[in-house]
């Protein structure tokens, strides 16, 4: 279960205002098997966020923001305080139907309908984002990047289409770079570099939007003065075909993702191997009144599509995951959030090693 307290301010900045927002998320998980943000066997509180941040608009069409985080999230996550975004953000064309626009500095990387607003809990449709997809293990990887981005958006009668980049350096911390090289190697990913693009289209009405985001990330890994690995590269490519309709009460959504890691030297000089993962997840969520609010969904995830029941793993359960989720969330206003998941899980592909 997770409780959230949020505070923020919505009004449109006008020129020398100053909107300050803070939120807390505090988690408890409990698992049978495995561990989860934590020794969840036993049951872990390891699941904190904490943001305070900043945003002023200095005239009517540049404007600064900024948000410190204190994360914790078991051993898959740096614990203390980082700089979780901070930009400034360009407005070189801004009217009733068309828009282009700059922003730099440590910008958020545009990518499916959840990544960018995962780090608040209020905006999420669950506590745990569908793992196939949005895989916690990766999220300081795929969530910030320092450089720069474009965006634009045209509107039309009915429709809305929007265009988001990003380029720059990711971060990637020790835990991390476990994550990616599946062994905790004593080297170090360093020259690396991030290249994204989403474009959704959407009714105004907000009854249905389809999103596309593609993002490549790459990386170099220099071995240490004692090291049974060898200097190479490794690269990650995503492509996310996102979809989601609302009826009534009622929200039907679904994203499938294909994902490619590929790896170059590392293991031995001349090494070459690609991996190649196929997940999707499904998910319904029906609104019962103003305060409270039901989640049904399926996820699902092969870590090698030519390969779904493991023979070529170590441990065939790390080729997959299936996971079966019910939830409920209950608002009483506009600053509390308190939420309830039960999972069932087959499979271990996006459990943390360093964990378990």
């Amino acid at each position: 279960a997770i409780t959230c307290l949020s505070t923020a301010q919505a009004a449109e900045l006008t020129p020398n205002d100053i909107q300050l927002h803070a939120f807390i998320n505090q988690g408890y998980i409990k698992t049978d098997e495995n561990q989860f943000f934590g020794d969840s066997e036993k049951g872990s509180w390891e699941f904190t966020d904490i943001g305070i941040g900043a945003s002023s608009k200095l005239t009517s069409n540049f404007q600064i923001s900024a948000q410190a985080l204190y994360r914790r999230a078991g051993k898959t996550s740096p614990d203390g305080v980082q700089v979780d975004y901070a930009l400034a953000d360009w407005g070189l064309i801004n009217n009733s139907d068309t828009g282009l626009g700059l922003r730099a500095g440590r910008v958020k990387i545009p990518y499916g309908f959840y990544n960018e607003t995962r780090d608040v809990a209020s905006s999420r449709p669950s506590i745990l984002l569908p793992e196939s997809i949005y895989i916690d293990a990766l999220r300081e990887l795929f969530h910030t990047a320092d450089g720069a981005g474009l965006y634009l958006y045209k509107s039309w009668d009915n429709t809305l289409l929007t265009f988001d980049t990003a380029f720059g350096k990711p971060s990637i911390s020790r835990a991390s770079q476990d994550v990616i090289l599946t062994a905790p190697l004593p080297g170090a990913l360093e020259n690396e570099r991030l290249g994204a693009a989403r474009l959704i289209l959407e009714e105004h009405s907000g009854r249905w939007r389809i999103a596309y985001s593609h993002v490549e990330v790459e990386a170099d890994y220099r071995p240490a003065s004692i090291d049974l690995a060898v200097a190479g590269s490794t690269s990650l490519t995503l492509n996310l075909v996102s979809l989601e309709y609302n009826w009534n009460n009622w929200q039907f959504s679904g994203e499938r993702q294909l994902r490619d890691i590929a790896y170059r030297g590392i293991l031995y000089n001349g090494f070459n191997h690609t991996l190649s993962s196929d997940s999707y997840y499904l998910q319904t969520s029906y609104r019962i009144n103003q305060k409270w609010q039901s989640l049904l969904r399926y996820d699902q995830v092969y870590m090698d599509k030519h390969d779904k029941t493991g023979e070529a793993f170590l441990f065939a359960s790390d080729a997959y995951a299936k996971d079966w989720t019910i939830g409920v969330r209950f608002q009483p206003n506009n600053s509390w959030l308190i939420s309830a998941e039960l999972h069932k899980v087959h499979g271990t592909a996006w459990l943390a090693r360093i964990e378990n």
